[in-house]
C-alpha cells in the first residue's frame, strides 16, 4: 500500500518528468495526488524539498544493490559489472519518469555550464 507521502512523490515525479520542475505547480501535484495542497507543505515543506526528497528516494533504492554486488566474493568482476548494468537498465525501464527528470536536469545544467553560468 502506498502512503500519502509516497503518493505525492509519485504524482510529482510524473509531473516533473512531463513539465519540468519550473513548469509544475504544487496545485497540480496536489490535484494529481488527490490530496489537499497543504499536505505538500506538511510532508515536504516546499516544492524544492519535495524534489530533493524524490531524488533522494530514487537514488537510495539503487545504492544498496550496487554496494551488495560489489561486496560479493562468489562472482568475478565481469559478472559484477553485468549485474550492475542489468540492474541499472531495469531501473531505467521501471522508473522512466525519474530518469527523464535526471536527463532534463543534465541538459538544463549543461546549457548554462557552456556559457559559464552556474
Amino acid at each position: 500500500m502506498v502512503s500519502k507521502e509516497e503518493n505525492i512523490l509519485f504524482a510529482a515525479e510524473k509531473l516533473f518528468a512531463e513539465k519540468g520542475f519550473e513548469g509544475t505547480s504544487t496545485r497540480e501535484i496536489s490535484k494529481a495526488a488527490n490530496v489537499n495542497i497543504s499536505m505538500i507543505s506538511y510532508y515536504f515543506g516546499s516544492k524544492e524539498k519535495l524534489y530533493e526528497k524524490l531524488v533522494e528516494y530514487r537514488m537510495s533504492e539503487g545504492q544498496f544493490f550496487a554496494k551488495d554486488i560489489l561486496e560479493r566474493t562468489d562472482i568475478n568482476e565481469w559478472q559484477k559489472i553485468e549485474k550492475i548494468v542489468d540492474q541499472f537498465s531495469g531501473r531505467v525501464r521501471h522508473h522512466k519518469c525519474f530518469y527523464r527528470i535526471m536527463q532534463r536536469e543534465q541538459l538544463y545544467t549543461g546549457k548554462y555550464a557552456d556559457r559559464g553560468i552556474s
